[in-house]
């Protein structure tokens, strides 16, 4: 989406009998397509979510985002097709946790290899890890990552790198 393009296709999607979450309804977009990564974001808190939302937005960077609140809802958005390049999951979640979904994820090479980051409310520093509520410093430094990694077969392919 574009920045400051605010609620142009917003919605809700029950996910129980007490809990409706918003969602954006987004284009799905191709994981060899660079200049607009596709940002699936795993996070059952509404206002973590809407954090991240907002640091992305902030950026100034384009994006397309979808977000889920479970890495079961994850997996099958996956197994249907969704190719996010990058993939920011919730490090507290119910259920399936972090761990096991980025292990389900590294192991669907069909999948492609997006870059995963822990969305962490923890202290302290760590590799691919995204603090909550998140910085625009880091939500970018993703942003970038996960552009670079999926120019990276493009770049091999053409003999660019040697």
């Amino acid at each position: 989406r574009e920045p400051g393009d605010l609620d142009k296709n917003h919605g809700t999607k029950p996910l129980s009998s007490r809990l409706t979450v918003e969602f954006e309804a987004v284009s799905r977009v191709a994981p060899t397509d660079p200049d607009i990564p596709a940002v699936l974001l795993v996070e059952d808190d509404d206002e973590d979510a809407a954090a991240f939302d907002r640091a992305l937005a902030a950026t100034g960077e384009c994006y397309e985002l979808k977000r889920c609140a479970s890495a079961e809802e994850a997996v099958a958005m996956m197994v249907g097709g969704e190719r996010p390049q990058l993939l920011v999951v919730d490090d507290e979640l119910r259920g399936m946790n972090s761990g096991t979904l980025f292990r389900v994820v590294r192991s669907r090479p069909e999948w492609g290899d997006p870059m995963v980051y822990s969305y962490t409310s923890a202290s302290g520093v760590g590799d691919k890890q995204i603090h909550k509520p998140p910085s625009v410093s880091e939500v970018r430094l993703a942003l970038v990552a996960a552009k670079m990694a999926a120019l990276m077969p493009l770049l091999v392919a053409t003999g660019a790198l040697r």
